[in-house]
């Protein structure tokens, strides 16, 4: 007596078994190379952020928002940034943010973050923008961008630097 025996159903399980697999081994490496990321930004003192298209919310690291101001656990978005860059500067950050996430202009400013204690810090943004993808055809006027990364240094001991040695001239 012949027996015939499909096995279609045991080798479609392995293989996605085996998918699963990989997909757990890459999502593992790709946590690793992030901690490695933020370590390496970390010892820089170099703080971070992402914002995604139209979302008011702000991703960011802790040295971000040490830059700003703010405790390493409080959820921040774009009118808390607003509020925490000096007066004077918040025209100009405006203007830059509304520019890189509209026609995807890179981002390189210099603002005065005023901390909740009265301290002002000097930050330096740069930032670059992935752009949406466009149909064929369409003009730069259609690009949108739909994530800005800003990295962000905290400059002021520099800025200090440069004051005092402009003042002793």
């Amino acid at each position: 007596m012949n027996t015939i025996h499909d096995d279609r159903m045991g080798s479609e399980v392995a293989h996605l078994r085996a998918a699963l697999n990989r997909e757990r081994r890459a999502r593992a490496v790709l946590g690793r190379a992030k901690d490695a990321l933020e370590v390496i930004l970390g010892a820089g003192g170099v703080g971070f952020c992402r914002i995604l298209g139209t979302r008011r919310r702000i991703s960011a690291n802790a040295h971000f928002k040490a830059h700003f101001g703010w405790p390493p656990d409080v959820l921040i978005e774009r009118d808390d940034l607003q509020d925490r860059v000096h007066a004077e500067d918040r025209a100009a950050l405006a203007q830059a943010l509304s520019a890189a996430l509209s026609q995807g202009t890179p981002l390189d400013l210099r603002v005065r973050a005023v901390w909740p204690c009265g301290t002002t810090q000097h930050i330096a943004l740069r930032g670059r923008c992935a752009l949406a993808d466009v149909p064929a055809g369409a003009t730069h006027r259609d690009r949108r961008a739909h994530e800005l990364v800003l990295v962000a240094s905290n400059v002021t001991a520099e800025c200090s630097a440069m004051r005092e040695l402009a003042d002793s001239a």
